[in-house]
């Protein structure tokens, strides 16, 4: 498998890299989670309350949150003498992201739904199996590209910045995917877009031909990355 393509596009995936790293943290996920799920603004003595943590390690990363544009903080009058409470709230720009609002409105419907993480899967399916087809036909050619060499293309195209991992067997495609263009538009709501995520690679490997391949996705599996594996039981050569 070739990875050239990978190390030609990690340039235009920097941003997003930073932005997975950022959210990478379980704290800060926690944080994001609680604060999406919230009625309103919360302080940081609620935060780490309902969360179990101390609150000085809340208010440090409420401010590594707020510096990157995560979450915004207000004030609010104090209970009694004293200064002003400081709340904080999730950053209804998200980033200045103009798909934001769309993403959230959709991801939060699933999330409310018994069955929304299996219906984000399936839609992640029907997403996967249209984006292979679609570069089945732009890589019409005398040969055809592996199961590796297609999947990383679709995924750099994606903004997921993958790179190839050596992986355990001959027929095995394991990539670290080292972006995700959608986790900074809902980091409280994990089960749901990696779920979609899972379902765009088992869709994208039914359509590149392994209707049987096993497909795997551990989310967060390194400090800045998560790890996509592929065992396909089909010839070799064609992984």
């Amino acid at each position: 498998m070739q990875n050239a393509s990978v190390q030609t596009n990690s340039d235009i995936n920097a941003p997003a890299d930073a932005n997975h790293a950022l959210l990478a943290d379980p704290t800060r996920r926690a944080i994001l989670r609680a604060l999406g799920l919230a009625a309103g603004p919360v302080d940081a003595h609620s935060l780490a309350a309902s969360l179990g943590l101390h609150v000085n390690s809340v208010r440090d990363q409420l401010r590594r949150l707020e510096a990157a544009g995560r979450v915004v903080l207000d004030t609010a009058p104090a209970a009694g003498r004293g200064r002003p409470r400081v709340l904080y709230a999730l950053d209804p720009r998200g980033g200045h992201d103009p798909h934001r609002a769309l993403v959230l409105g959709l991801v939060d419907q699933l999330a409310a739904v018994a069955d929304g993480a299996s219906i984000g899967r399936a839609a992640g399916q029907r997403w996967g199996e249209a984006e292979a087809e679609a570069h089945a036909q732009q890589e019409r050619g005398p040969a055809t590209p592996s199961l590796g060499d297609a999947l990383t293309t679709m995924l750099v195209r994606e903004g997921f910045a993958p790179a190839v991992v050596a992986p355990a067997a001959a027929n095995e495609v394991a990539l670290r995917l080292r972006a995700c263009p959608y986790l900074p538009l809902a980091p409280h709501r994990l089960r749901i877009v990696c779920g979609v995520h899972l379902g765009y690679l088992e869709g994208a490997v039914l359509a590149l031909g392994e209707p049987d391949a096993t497909v795997l996705l551990e989310p967060f599996a390194e400090p800045t990355a998560c790890l996509a594996y592929v065992l396909a039981p089909g010839d070799p050569a064609h992984v």
